[in-house]
C-alpha cells in the first residue's frame, strides 16, 4: 500500500456511513458522488445521486472533496442584506 493510499484509507476509515461527499478523484479523474457508504476489503463504496452504489478500489482514489457544512463567508454577507 502506497503512502498516498494509506492517507486516503485513513480518511475513509474515519467517515461515517452517509457522510456527504461531493467528488472523488479516481486515477486523477473527477467522479461526482453523493455520499460515502463504507470501506471493506480495499474497496470504498459511495452512493451516487441516483441512489446507485459505486465501489472503487481504494488504491485508485487520489482525492476526496467534501460538501461544505457551513455557509462560506460570501453567503453570510448575502443573508445579512435580506
Amino acid at each position: 500500500m502506497s503512502e498516498e493510499t494509506r492517507g486516503v484509507m485513513h480518511i475513509l476509515s474515519k467517515l461515517h456511513p452517509g457522510t456527504p461527499v461531493a467528488d472523488i478523484y479516481l486515477i486523477g479523474k473527477k467522479v461526482t458522488v453523493n455520499s460515502f457508504s463504507n470501506v471493506c476489503y480495499g474497496l470504498a463504496y459511495f452512493v451516487g445521486h441516483s441512489g446507485e452504489v459505486c465501489a472503487f478500489d481504494v488504491e485508485d482514489i487520489n482525492g476526496i472533496c467534501f460538501v461544505p457544512t457551513e455557509p462560506v463567508l460570501g453567503e453570510l454577507e448575502d443573508e445579512k442584506e435580506v
